[in-house]
Protein backbone atom coordinates (compact mmCIF):
# COMPACT_ATOMS: atom_id res chain seq x y z
CA UNK A 1 0.00 0.00 0.00
CA UNK A 2 1.39 3.38 -1.07
CA UNK A 3 1.94 5.86 1.72
CA UNK A 4 0.66 9.37 0.84
CA UNK A 5 3.33 12.00 0.41
CA UNK A 6 3.77 14.27 3.40
CA UNK A 7 2.47 17.79 2.84
CA UNK A 8 5.13 20.32 1.91
CA UNK A 9 5.45 23.07 4.55
CA UNK A 10 4.19 26.50 3.56
CA UNK A 11 7.66 28.08 3.68
CA UNK A 12 9.31 25.83 1.08
CA UNK A 13 6.17 25.97 -1.08
CA UNK A 14 6.31 29.76 -1.11
CA UNK A 15 10.04 29.74 -1.85
CA UNK A 16 9.52 27.35 -4.76
CA UNK A 17 6.67 29.49 -6.03
CA UNK A 18 8.77 32.67 -5.93
CA UNK A 19 11.72 30.92 -7.54
CA UNK A 20 9.58 30.45 -10.65
CA UNK A 21 10.05 34.18 -11.32
CA UNK A 22 13.70 33.51 -12.19
CA UNK A 23 13.75 30.45 -14.47
CA UNK A 24 17.00 28.82 -15.46
CA UNK A 25 18.69 30.10 -18.65
CA UNK A 26 17.78 28.42 -21.92
CA UNK A 27 19.90 25.39 -22.73
CA UNK A 28 20.82 26.72 -26.17
CA UNK A 29 21.49 30.18 -27.53
CA UNK A 30 19.49 31.72 -30.40
CA UNK A 31 19.97 30.27 -33.87
CA UNK A 32 21.21 32.30 -36.80
CA UNK A 33 17.70 32.39 -38.21
CA UNK A 34 16.32 33.67 -34.91
CA UNK A 35 18.96 36.42 -34.80
CA UNK A 36 18.16 37.49 -38.37
CA UNK A 37 14.44 37.60 -37.62
CA UNK A 38 15.20 39.52 -34.43
CA UNK A 39 17.11 42.19 -36.35
CA UNK A 40 14.26 42.55 -38.84
CA UNK A 41 11.77 42.71 -35.99
CA UNK A 42 13.83 45.39 -34.25
CA UNK A 43 13.93 47.53 -37.41
CA UNK A 44 10.19 47.04 -37.85
CA UNK A 45 9.63 48.14 -34.25
CA UNK A 46 11.62 51.32 -34.87
CA UNK A 47 9.62 51.96 -38.04
CA UNK A 48 6.31 51.52 -36.23
CA UNK A 49 7.40 53.87 -33.46
CA UNK A 50 8.56 56.55 -35.93
CA UNK A 51 5.28 56.26 -37.86
CA UNK A 52 3.26 57.27 -34.79
CA UNK A 53 4.30 60.93 -34.98
CA UNK A 54 2.04 63.09 -37.11
CA UNK A 55 2.53 66.59 -38.48
CA UNK A 56 6.14 67.21 -39.54
CA UNK A 57 7.09 63.71 -38.42
CA UNK A 58 9.32 62.25 -35.73
CA UNK A 59 12.56 63.02 -37.56
CA UNK A 60 11.67 66.64 -38.29
CA UNK A 61 10.42 67.84 -34.92
CA UNK A 62 11.26 68.13 -31.24
CA UNK A 63 9.04 68.81 -28.26
CA UNK A 64 8.44 68.97 -24.49
CA UNK A 65 11.48 68.40 -22.25
CA UNK A 66 13.53 67.20 -25.23
CA UNK A 67 13.38 70.80 -26.40
CA UNK A 68 13.07 72.83 -23.21
CA UNK A 69 15.53 70.91 -21.08
CA UNK A 70 17.76 68.55 -23.03
CA UNK A 71 18.33 70.37 -26.34
CA UNK A 72 18.59 73.76 -24.63
CA UNK A 73 21.00 72.34 -22.06
CA UNK A 74 23.23 70.71 -24.68
CA UNK A 75 23.45 73.98 -26.66
CA UNK A 76 23.64 76.32 -23.67
CA UNK A 77 27.39 77.02 -23.90
CA UNK A 78 27.69 75.57 -20.38
CA UNK A 79 30.18 72.78 -19.58
CA UNK A 80 28.75 69.33 -20.32
CA UNK A 81 29.69 68.11 -16.83
CA UNK A 82 27.47 70.83 -15.35
CA UNK A 83 24.58 70.25 -17.75
CA UNK A 84 24.48 66.47 -17.33
CA UNK A 85 23.94 66.77 -13.56
CA UNK A 86 21.51 69.69 -13.78
CA UNK A 87 18.27 68.42 -12.12
CA UNK A 88 14.64 69.35 -12.70
CA UNK A 89 11.28 68.07 -11.48
CA UNK A 90 12.96 66.51 -8.48
CA UNK A 91 15.40 64.24 -10.37
CA UNK A 92 18.66 64.26 -12.25
CA UNK A 93 18.34 62.93 -15.79
CA UNK A 94 21.80 61.69 -16.63
CA UNK A 95 20.81 59.26 -19.40
CA UNK A 96 18.69 61.70 -21.43
CA UNK A 97 21.21 64.51 -20.99
CA UNK A 98 24.07 62.33 -22.22
CA UNK A 99 21.92 61.44 -25.24
CA UNK A 100 21.33 65.16 -25.87
CA UNK A 101 25.03 65.95 -25.53
CA UNK A 102 25.80 63.22 -28.06
CA UNK A 103 23.17 64.55 -30.49
CA UNK A 104 24.66 68.05 -30.22
CA UNK A 105 27.84 66.72 -31.84
CA UNK A 106 25.88 66.60 -35.12
CA UNK A 107 25.12 70.32 -35.01
CA UNK A 108 21.83 72.15 -34.62
CA UNK A 109 20.35 70.94 -37.92
CA UNK A 110 20.71 67.24 -37.14
CA UNK A 111 20.58 67.24 -33.35
CA UNK A 112 16.78 66.95 -33.14
CA UNK A 113 16.43 63.93 -35.48
CA UNK A 114 19.44 62.23 -33.86
CA UNK A 115 17.92 62.68 -30.39
CA UNK A 116 14.65 61.25 -31.67
CA UNK A 117 16.44 58.26 -33.19
CA UNK A 118 18.12 57.57 -29.85
CA UNK A 119 14.72 57.61 -28.14
CA UNK A 120 13.23 55.32 -30.79
CA UNK A 121 16.20 52.96 -30.48
CA UNK A 122 15.72 52.73 -26.71
CA UNK A 123 11.98 52.14 -27.03
CA UNK A 124 12.54 49.38 -29.60
CA UNK A 125 15.25 47.94 -27.33
CA UNK A 126 12.66 47.69 -24.56
CA UNK A 127 10.41 45.68 -26.87
CA UNK A 128 13.35 43.42 -27.80
CA UNK A 129 14.23 42.83 -24.15
CA UNK A 130 10.61 42.00 -23.31
CA UNK A 131 10.40 39.55 -26.22
CA UNK A 132 13.68 37.85 -25.37
CA UNK A 133 13.35 37.76 -21.59
CA UNK A 134 9.79 36.41 -21.74
CA UNK A 135 10.92 33.33 -23.66
CA UNK A 136 11.25 31.25 -20.49
CA UNK A 137 7.66 32.14 -19.51
CA UNK A 138 5.95 31.92 -22.91
CA UNK A 139 7.00 29.14 -25.23
CA UNK A 140 4.92 30.38 -28.17
CA UNK A 141 6.64 33.20 -30.08
CA UNK A 142 3.33 34.89 -30.84
CA UNK A 143 2.52 35.05 -27.13
CA UNK A 144 5.83 36.78 -26.51
CA UNK A 145 4.79 39.39 -29.04
CA UNK A 146 1.87 40.17 -26.73
CA UNK A 147 4.28 41.62 -24.16
CA UNK A 148 6.66 43.18 -26.71
CA UNK A 149 4.69 44.80 -29.55
CA UNK A 150 2.58 47.06 -27.28
CA UNK A 151 5.81 48.80 -26.25
CA UNK A 152 5.96 50.55 -29.62
CA UNK A 153 2.16 50.81 -29.98
CA UNK A 154 1.03 51.50 -26.41
CA UNK A 155 -2.54 52.86 -26.70
CA UNK A 156 -2.22 55.45 -23.92
CA UNK A 157 -0.45 58.77 -23.32
CA UNK A 158 0.21 59.69 -26.96
CA UNK A 159 -0.57 63.28 -25.98
CA UNK A 160 2.42 63.22 -23.61
CA UNK A 161 4.84 60.59 -24.97
CA UNK A 162 5.80 60.50 -28.64
CA UNK A 163 9.29 59.29 -29.54
CA UNK A 164 10.99 61.62 -27.07
CA UNK A 165 13.93 60.89 -24.80
CA UNK A 166 12.15 62.51 -21.84
CA UNK A 167 9.53 59.77 -21.53
CA UNK A 168 11.83 56.85 -22.34
CA UNK A 169 12.16 56.50 -18.55
CA UNK A 170 8.71 54.86 -18.44
CA UNK A 171 9.72 52.28 -21.03
CA UNK A 172 13.03 51.81 -19.20
CA UNK A 173 11.08 50.91 -16.07
CA UNK A 174 9.31 48.16 -18.02
CA UNK A 175 12.62 47.01 -19.49
CA UNK A 176 14.11 46.86 -16.01
CA UNK A 177 11.21 44.67 -14.85
CA UNK A 178 12.02 42.10 -17.52
CA UNK A 179 15.78 42.47 -16.99
CA UNK A 180 15.41 41.53 -13.32
CA UNK A 181 13.55 38.34 -14.29
CA UNK A 182 15.84 37.48 -17.20
CA UNK A 183 18.75 35.07 -16.84
CA UNK A 184 20.49 35.14 -20.22
CA UNK A 185 22.89 32.41 -21.24
CA UNK A 186 25.46 34.44 -23.16
CA UNK A 187 27.87 37.10 -21.95
CA UNK A 188 26.35 39.59 -24.39
CA UNK A 189 22.88 38.92 -23.05
CA UNK A 190 24.06 39.34 -19.47
CA UNK A 191 25.56 42.74 -20.29
CA UNK A 192 22.36 43.81 -22.03
CA UNK A 193 20.34 42.74 -18.98
CA UNK A 194 22.29 45.13 -16.75
CA UNK A 195 21.89 48.19 -19.00
CA UNK A 196 18.16 48.92 -18.31
CA UNK A 197 18.93 48.96 -14.58
CA UNK A 198 21.64 51.57 -15.10
CA UNK A 199 19.62 53.73 -17.47
CA UNK A 200 16.41 53.65 -15.41
CA UNK A 201 18.25 54.69 -12.27
CA UNK A 202 19.93 57.56 -14.10
CA UNK A 203 16.57 59.11 -15.04
CA UNK A 204 14.49 59.18 -11.87
CA UNK A 205 13.78 57.62 -8.50
CA UNK A 206 11.00 55.44 -9.95
CA UNK A 207 13.09 52.22 -10.17
CA UNK A 208 13.05 52.09 -6.37
CA UNK A 209 9.71 50.32 -6.82
CA UNK A 210 11.52 47.38 -8.42
CA UNK A 211 13.92 46.90 -5.52
CA UNK A 212 11.72 44.25 -3.79
CA UNK A 213 11.77 42.18 -6.99
CA UNK A 214 15.50 42.69 -7.33
CA UNK A 215 15.97 41.64 -3.69
CA UNK A 216 14.12 38.40 -4.44
CA UNK A 217 16.46 37.74 -7.36
CA UNK A 218 19.45 38.47 -5.16
CA UNK A 219 18.17 35.84 -2.72
CA UNK A 220 17.54 33.13 -5.30
CA UNK A 221 20.14 33.92 -7.97
CA UNK A 222 23.48 34.83 -6.46
CA UNK A 223 25.53 35.34 -9.60
CA UNK A 224 27.66 38.26 -10.76
CA UNK A 225 24.91 39.61 -13.02
CA UNK A 226 22.50 39.89 -10.11
CA UNK A 227 25.12 41.56 -7.94
CA UNK A 228 25.92 44.11 -10.65
CA UNK A 229 22.20 44.77 -11.09
CA UNK A 230 21.87 45.41 -7.38
CA UNK A 231 24.91 47.69 -7.35
CA UNK A 232 23.60 49.58 -10.38
CA UNK A 233 20.17 50.03 -8.82
CA UNK A 234 21.67 51.23 -5.54
CA UNK A 235 23.98 53.62 -7.41
CA UNK A 236 21.00 55.16 -9.18
CA UNK A 237 19.11 55.43 -5.91
CA UNK A 238 22.14 57.00 -4.23
CA UNK A 239 22.51 59.51 -7.07
CA UNK A 240 18.89 60.60 -6.92
CA UNK A 241 18.85 60.54 -3.13
CA UNK A 242 21.98 62.67 -2.85
CA UNK A 243 20.49 65.47 -4.92
CA UNK A 244 17.27 65.33 -2.90
CA UNK A 245 18.80 65.12 0.58
CA UNK A 246 21.29 67.92 -0.11
CA UNK A 247 18.53 70.19 -1.40
CA UNK A 248 19.90 70.41 -4.91
CA UNK A 249 16.49 69.38 -6.24
CA UNK A 250 12.98 69.02 -4.87
CA UNK A 251 9.47 68.13 -5.97
CA UNK A 252 7.92 70.80 -3.77
CA UNK A 253 5.21 72.63 -5.67
CA UNK A 254 4.81 69.87 -8.27
CA UNK A 255 1.25 68.62 -8.24
CA UNK A 256 -1.03 68.23 -5.25
CA UNK A 257 -0.11 64.90 -3.59
CA UNK A 258 -3.00 62.65 -2.63
CA UNK A 259 -2.24 59.18 -1.29
CA UNK A 260 -5.80 58.44 -0.20
CA UNK A 261 -6.28 54.73 -0.98
CA UNK A 262 -9.87 55.28 -2.11
CA UNK A 263 -8.77 57.95 -4.59
CA UNK A 264 -5.94 55.78 -5.92
CA UNK A 265 -8.18 52.71 -6.25
CA UNK A 266 -10.79 54.78 -8.07
CA UNK A 267 -8.20 56.13 -10.51
CA UNK A 268 -6.66 52.70 -11.06
CA UNK A 269 -9.99 50.97 -11.61
CA UNK A 270 -11.72 53.75 -13.50
CA UNK A 271 -8.86 55.26 -15.50
CA UNK A 272 -5.68 53.19 -15.80
CA UNK A 273 -6.98 49.69 -16.52
CA UNK A 274 -9.91 50.66 -18.80
CA UNK A 275 -7.54 52.79 -20.88
CA UNK A 276 -4.99 50.00 -20.98
CA UNK A 277 -7.58 47.59 -22.40
CA UNK A 278 -9.57 49.92 -24.68
CA UNK A 279 -7.15 52.79 -25.36
CA UNK A 280 -7.64 56.49 -24.84
CA UNK A 281 -9.65 57.15 -27.99
CA UNK A 282 -12.52 54.79 -27.15
CA UNK A 283 -12.51 56.15 -23.59
CA UNK A 284 -12.97 59.68 -24.91
CA UNK A 285 -9.42 61.02 -24.65
CA UNK A 286 -6.74 61.35 -21.95
CA UNK A 287 -9.12 63.10 -19.55
CA UNK A 288 -6.49 65.48 -18.18
CA UNK A 289 -3.95 67.98 -19.44
CA UNK A 290 -0.29 68.07 -18.49
CA UNK A 291 -1.12 70.74 -15.88
CA UNK A 292 -3.77 68.56 -14.27
CA UNK A 293 -6.73 70.47 -15.64
CA UNK A 294 -9.71 68.37 -16.66
CA UNK A 295 -9.79 67.69 -20.41
CA UNK A 296 -13.37 67.12 -21.61
CA UNK A 297 -14.04 63.59 -22.86
CA UNK A 298 -15.58 62.95 -26.25
CA UNK A 299 -17.96 60.38 -24.74
CA UNK A 300 -20.52 60.73 -21.98
CA UNK A 301 -19.98 59.72 -18.38
CA UNK A 302 -22.40 56.80 -18.70
CA UNK A 303 -20.55 55.42 -21.73
CA UNK A 304 -17.26 55.78 -19.87
CA UNK A 305 -18.58 53.84 -16.89
CA UNK A 306 -19.97 51.10 -19.14
CA UNK A 307 -16.61 50.66 -20.89
CA UNK A 308 -14.82 50.56 -17.54
CA UNK A 309 -17.21 47.84 -16.34
CA UNK A 310 -16.70 45.88 -19.55
CA UNK A 311 -12.93 46.13 -19.10
CA UNK A 312 -13.13 44.68 -15.61
CA UNK A 313 -15.57 42.01 -16.79
CA UNK A 314 -12.90 40.91 -19.28
CA UNK A 315 -10.31 40.82 -16.51
CA UNK A 316 -12.66 38.82 -14.26
CA UNK A 317 -13.32 36.32 -17.05
CA UNK A 318 -9.58 35.84 -17.62
CA UNK A 319 -8.95 35.28 -13.91
CA UNK A 320 -11.84 32.80 -13.78
CA UNK A 321 -10.42 30.84 -16.72
CA UNK A 322 -7.07 30.67 -14.94
CA UNK A 323 -8.62 29.59 -11.63
CA UNK A 324 -10.57 26.83 -13.36
CA UNK A 325 -7.35 25.68 -15.09
CA UNK A 326 -8.80 26.17 -18.55
CA UNK A 327 -5.48 27.86 -19.27
CA UNK A 328 -1.99 27.26 -17.88
CA UNK A 329 -1.50 30.35 -15.70
CA UNK A 330 1.85 31.49 -14.41
CA UNK A 331 0.62 32.98 -11.16
CA UNK A 332 3.97 34.29 -9.84
CA UNK A 333 4.53 36.32 -13.03
CA UNK A 334 0.96 37.61 -13.11
CA UNK A 335 1.03 38.70 -9.48
CA UNK A 336 4.48 40.27 -9.79
CA UNK A 337 3.44 42.28 -12.86
CA UNK A 338 0.21 43.52 -11.29
CA UNK A 339 1.96 44.23 -8.00
CA UNK A 340 4.77 46.25 -9.55
CA UNK A 341 2.35 48.09 -11.84
CA UNK A 342 -0.01 48.87 -8.98
CA UNK A 343 2.82 50.13 -6.79
CA UNK A 344 4.12 52.29 -9.63
CA UNK A 345 0.65 53.74 -10.16
CA UNK A 346 0.01 54.42 -6.48
CA UNK A 347 3.30 56.21 -5.85
CA UNK A 348 3.52 58.18 -9.11
CA UNK A 349 -0.14 59.22 -9.28
CA UNK A 350 -0.31 59.82 -5.55
CA UNK A 351 2.66 62.19 -5.76
CA UNK A 352 0.80 64.27 -8.34
CA UNK A 353 -2.76 64.02 -7.09
CA UNK A 354 -4.13 63.18 -10.52
CA UNK A 355 -3.52 60.60 -13.24
CA UNK A 356 -0.95 61.85 -15.70
CA UNK A 357 -1.48 59.78 -18.89
CA UNK A 358 2.25 59.09 -19.22
CA UNK A 359 2.24 57.33 -15.86
CA UNK A 360 -0.19 54.79 -17.26
CA UNK A 361 2.40 53.55 -19.80
CA UNK A 362 4.27 51.09 -17.53
CA UNK A 363 1.05 50.19 -15.73
CA UNK A 364 -0.59 49.18 -19.02
CA UNK A 365 2.45 47.24 -20.26
CA UNK A 366 2.73 45.33 -16.99
CA UNK A 367 -1.00 44.60 -17.02
CA UNK A 368 -0.63 43.01 -20.45
CA UNK A 369 2.10 40.81 -18.96
CA UNK A 370 -0.22 39.73 -16.16
CA UNK A 371 -3.05 38.87 -18.56
CA UNK A 372 -0.69 37.02 -20.90
CA UNK A 373 0.60 35.03 -17.91
CA UNK A 374 -2.95 34.02 -17.01
CA UNK A 375 -3.90 33.16 -20.60
CA UNK A 376 -1.05 30.81 -21.42
CA UNK A 377 -2.62 27.94 -23.41
CA UNK A 378 -2.88 24.63 -21.60
CA UNK A 379 -0.97 21.79 -23.31
CA UNK A 380 -2.39 18.45 -24.32
CA UNK A 381 -1.41 15.48 -22.23
CA UNK A 382 2.00 14.20 -23.28
CA UNK A 383 2.36 10.73 -24.72
CA UNK A 384 5.27 8.59 -25.80
CA UNK A 385 4.95 9.58 -29.47
CA UNK A 386 3.67 13.13 -29.24
CA UNK A 387 5.06 16.36 -27.87
CA UNK A 388 2.65 18.36 -25.70
CA UNK A 389 0.86 21.03 -27.76
CA UNK A 390 -1.67 23.61 -26.62
CA UNK A 391 -5.29 22.53 -26.74
CA UNK A 392 -7.25 24.46 -29.35
CA UNK A 393 -9.94 25.41 -26.83
CA UNK A 394 -7.36 26.89 -24.46
CA UNK A 395 -5.96 29.03 -27.27
CA UNK A 396 -9.26 30.78 -27.98
CA UNK A 397 -9.18 33.16 -24.95
CA UNK A 398 -5.63 34.36 -25.56
CA UNK A 399 -6.20 34.74 -29.30
CA UNK A 400 -9.34 36.76 -28.59
CA UNK A 401 -7.34 39.03 -26.30
CA UNK A 402 -4.59 39.35 -28.92
CA UNK A 403 -7.16 40.49 -31.49
CA UNK A 404 -8.68 43.00 -29.04
CA UNK A 405 -5.32 44.49 -28.12
CA UNK A 406 -4.18 44.60 -31.76
CA UNK A 407 -7.30 46.56 -32.73
CA UNK A 408 -6.94 48.92 -29.76
CA UNK A 409 -3.27 49.58 -30.52
CA UNK A 410 -4.04 50.18 -34.22
CA UNK A 411 -6.83 52.62 -33.39
CA UNK A 412 -4.53 54.57 -31.06
CA UNK A 413 -1.42 54.34 -33.24
CA UNK A 414 -1.55 57.99 -34.28
CA UNK A 415 -3.25 61.07 -32.96
CA UNK A 416 -2.80 64.82 -32.58
CA UNK A 417 -0.49 66.18 -29.90
CA UNK A 418 1.84 69.09 -29.32
CA UNK A 419 4.56 67.51 -31.42
CA UNK A 420 2.38 67.01 -34.49
CA UNK A 421 1.08 70.58 -34.15
CA UNK A 422 4.54 72.18 -33.91
CA UNK A 423 6.40 73.53 -36.89
CA UNK A 424 9.00 71.41 -38.74
CA UNK A 425 12.49 71.45 -37.29
CA UNK A 426 13.88 72.48 -40.65
CA UNK A 427 11.72 75.62 -40.46
CA UNK A 428 12.94 76.37 -36.94
CA UNK A 429 16.55 76.08 -38.13
CA UNK A 430 15.78 78.32 -41.14
CA UNK A 431 14.26 80.96 -38.86
CA UNK A 432 17.28 80.73 -36.57
CA UNK A 433 19.62 81.37 -39.50
CA UNK A 434 17.55 84.37 -40.57
CA UNK A 435 17.54 85.77 -37.03
CA UNK A 436 21.29 85.34 -36.60
CA UNK A 437 22.01 86.90 -39.99
CA UNK A 438 20.06 90.01 -38.95
CA UNK A 439 21.82 90.15 -35.58
CA UNK A 440 25.26 89.54 -37.10
CA UNK A 441 25.77 86.21 -35.38
CA UNK A 442 25.01 87.47 -31.87
CA UNK A 443 22.19 86.62 -29.52
CA UNK A 444 19.90 83.60 -29.19
CA UNK A 445 16.96 82.61 -31.36
CA UNK A 446 13.92 81.20 -29.57
CA UNK A 447 11.00 79.20 -30.94
CA UNK A 448 8.10 78.57 -28.56
CA UNK A 449 5.17 76.19 -28.90
CA UNK A 450 2.69 75.73 -26.09
CA UNK A 451 4.71 75.49 -22.83
CA UNK A 452 8.01 74.35 -24.29
CA UNK A 453 10.61 76.16 -26.40
CA UNK A 454 14.03 75.83 -27.98
CA UNK A 455 16.84 78.33 -27.72
CA UNK A 456 19.51 78.29 -30.39
CA UNK A 457 22.58 80.46 -29.67
CA UNK A 458 23.85 82.05 -32.85
CA UNK A 459 27.42 81.01 -32.03
CA UNK A 460 26.31 77.36 -32.04
CA UNK A 461 24.29 77.51 -35.23
CA UNK A 462 27.14 76.87 -37.64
Amino acid sequence: MRVPDAPVPAGPRLAGWLRELFPEPAANGPSGRAIALGVLGFLAAMGISISRTGGPGALNSIWIEDAKRFFNGAFSNSPATHVILDPFNGYVHVGPRIAAEFSSLFGVRWSAPVLTLIAVFLIASTAAIAFTASGRFFTQWWLRLLVAVPVVMVPVAHTQADNDIATVQFFAFYAMFWAVLWRPRTIGGKVVAILPVLYAGSCSILPVMLLPLLALRLWFVRDWVTRLMALGALAGLALQGFFTVTGRTSRDGIGDPDYNPIFLLKEYAGTAIPRALFGEKWLGGPGTTVTGAVAPLSIGTAAHIVLALVAWAIVAAIVLLALRRMTRPHWPLAIAAVGVGGLFFAISVGSFGWTQPRYVIPVALLFYVALAALLRPAPRAESDNAVARPRLASRVPVLAFVVLLAVVCAVNLRGPNGRSASQPWTETVRQAHAYCDVHEGRGTFQYRHDWWYVRIPCNRLG
